[in-house]
């Protein structure tokens, strides 16, 4: 960060009263900008107009370059019985740059169009400026004629201007939002001392990064071993927004789209190939250097059980949103199946050898005892959690990398 201020005086000039009357304008005007926006580690270059109608004497003009974000909210305290007893603030500041300097020293202020030119750069990770109703981050440019000790009485002008710092999904390299992800979750009801078959959901995304207007193919299934029926099933988009003081952290989930689908019956399975869901176009802040508020988007496929059970199953997964879209990924949604196409068609060929060998053995004794085992060998594989070559799966991930270490 620098700062390259200067200004010379004309000669020859008389010293009077000061009177802020003899100020006819006094304005901040910002040079090298589209629309009074800049990038990080861009130079901040302009220049103070002071119109003087006749000379006087000043405590001298001060410009002052300034970034900074602030979180404030209240919650009511609770006592006895819920009643409120009270009222309980939270804030939080940070600043990023705040520069002072003299453009003019103290001293007598000529009677002249005077044109004070000021430069500054801006450090290379900032924040884009956002306002809500908790946050705020903003960024500005003020000048301050001092005519005396009374801040009252200043004669100053503000200038604010933008931050501009877009999210380029190409450039991102942790997380890589090329790669598919996947999540899976197991729900059992309860009655008495009795615990039910499992319901398990499954929901895989084919890429993490997206940008608005694109389309998120979303890969899901269920698979429902209770004798209750799923009544809905639920895939949303969120806007999660969080703010952080030294002693609390309050967080503000927005819907930003949502489809629904259902029912699921009991004892069966449903499979959802490819469910689009289309990004809303809307304004992408990328607010990454704050340490006090952020943003994340979060996809969730919410399960919900009939019955008076007030159980639901939610699959939450991150993704990330960016301003630039990915220039070289494909979006035609891949299969969804659990099952390697590859490991199928092997387990196929070797369960069919097996039939083979069983047979001339005399192993099968009846059509029932070969039924019971295909739904054992079914169920087997599908608790080995087999899962497409393309997925991420944190468990063989760690081993894989385990064994490469030793």
């Amino acid at each position: 960060m620098s700062l390259d201020i200067y200004h010379e005086l004309k000669e020859g000039q008389t010293k009077i009263s000061d009177q802020s009357d003899n100020v006819r304008k006094l304005e901040v005007v910002l040079l090298n900008n589209h629309n009074k926006t800049y990038h990080p580690g861009q130079y901040v270059q302009g220049h103070v107009i002071v119109d003087v109608k006749q000379a006087f004497t000043t405590r001298g003009i001060m410009i002052q370059f300034c970034g900074r974000a602030g979180v404030y909210w209240t919650e009511k305290q609770r006592g006895a019985q819920d009643k409120c007893i009270g009222i309980l603030e939270h804030e939080a500041d940070e600043e990023y740059f705040n520069i002072k300097n003299y453009i003019f020293k103290p001293g007598l202020l000529p009677a002249d169009v005077h044109e004070l030119p000021f430069k500054f750069q801006l450090i290379s990770s900032l924040p884009e400026n956002y306002e809500d109703n908790v946050c705020k981050i903003e960024y500005f440019v003020e000048a301050r004629l001092k005519l005396d000790n009374n801040f009252a009485n200043d004669i100053w002008d503000r200038k604010d201007f933008q931050i501009l710092d877009p999210i380029d999904l190409n450039q991102l390299i942790l997380p890589d939002v090329t790669l598919p992800m996947h999540s899976q979750k197991t729900l059992t009801f309860c009655c008495w001392c009795c615990t039910s078959a499992p319901l398990v959901a499954f929901l895989r995304l084919p890429r993490s990064g997206y940008s608005p207007g694109e389309t998120i193919h979303i890969q899901a299934d269920i698979e429902n071993n209770t004798s209750r029926s799923v009544n809905n099933v639920k895939f949303t988009l969120y806007q999660e927004r969080g703010y952080r003081t030294k002693n609390k952290f309050h967080k503000h989930r927005d819907v930003l789209c949502q489809v629904e689908d259902g029912p699921v019956k009991a004892k069966s399975t449903r499979e959802w190939p490819d469910i689009p869901l289309q990004v809303p176009r809307i304004q992408i802040f990328n607010v990454t250097a704050s340490r006090i508020f952020g943003i994340r988007y979060m996809l969730e496929m919410e399960v919900i059980p009939g019955g008076i059970s007030r159980s639901q199953l939610a699959i939450p997964l991150e993704v990330t949103l960016g301003s630039i879209p990915l220039t070289s990924v494909s979006i035609a949604t891949q299969p969804h199946s659990r099952m390697q196409p590859n490991k199928q068609e092997q387990e196929k060929r070797e369960k069919a050898k097996d039939i083979e060998i069983r047979n001339k053995n005399g192993s099968w004794t009846n059509s029932g005892t070969h039924e019971n085992n295909s739904r054992q060998r079914r169920e087997d594989r599908n608790r080995k959690k087999i899962y497409p070559d393309d997925m991420i799966d944190t468990t063989d991930y760690d081993e894989t990398i385990h064994s490469r270490d030793h």
